[in-house]
């Protein structure tokens, strides 16, 4: 199943959440989050969906975590960010929710079976926007924006099994607001 989560419709942040069936082929509408919110992390851990942050209106931003039941259609709110952001990112990782973006520079890991947060890396300088995927055990930080508002072409790699972050080869082009995804290939032989 697919999940569409709050944004923003030109007026008003959404609070509304629809969820696309691929065997059905059809749309249905699920129970709203409790707080409408655009330009939030968004992700999937442990069988729920976590909303991480975001935009309330245009000058205010939530530290709330919306957690959302898919067996019960049901929203929670669990122990709030350390930061009140937008513009931010987040990936799973063995059971941990990591958030990227906001113009910090630091990263931030969720435990969602101990409800807690924790600051587990700094980056060079602060991002928004940016891309975030995991691959080999690692977390892909791809683009975004700097403190200037300035698009970045920079990538680097965190590890949590050893909390280093290191910078990557450099995108082709500076890119924010961008998706990022991992595609595992299997060899044929």
């Amino acid at each position: 199943q697919i999940y569409a989560v709050g944004g923003f419709d030109g007026f008003y942040r959404l609070s509304s959440v629809e969820c696309y069936d691929t065997f059905s082929n059809s749309w249905s509408t699920l129970a709203p989050l409790p707080q409408a919110v655009s330009s939030a992390a968004v992700v999937s851990c442990l069988n729920k969906l976590y909303v991480l942050g975001g935009a309330v209106d245009d000058s205010a931003n939530t530290d709330k975590v919306q957690c959302y039941d898919p067996e019960e259609n049901k929203w929670t709110l669990l122990s709030p960010t350390p930061f009140y952001q937008r513009c931010i990112s987040a990936v799973c990782l063995e059971n941990i929710i990591y958030v990227v973006g906001g113009l910090l520079s630091k990263i931030f890991s969720y435990d969602p079976k101990k409800d807690s947060w924790r600051d587990v890396a700094t980056l060079p300088g602060p991002l928004e926007s940016c891309g975030l995927t995991v691959c080999g055990g690692k977390i892909y930080i791809l683009g975004g924006r700097d403190e200037n508002g300035e698009g970045t072409d920079k990538a680097f790699t965190f590890d949590p099994a050893t909390g280093l972050v290191e910078q990557q080869p450099p995108l082709q082009r500076c890119t924010s607001y961008h998706g990022c995804v991992t595609i595992l290939q299997r060899m044929n032989r």
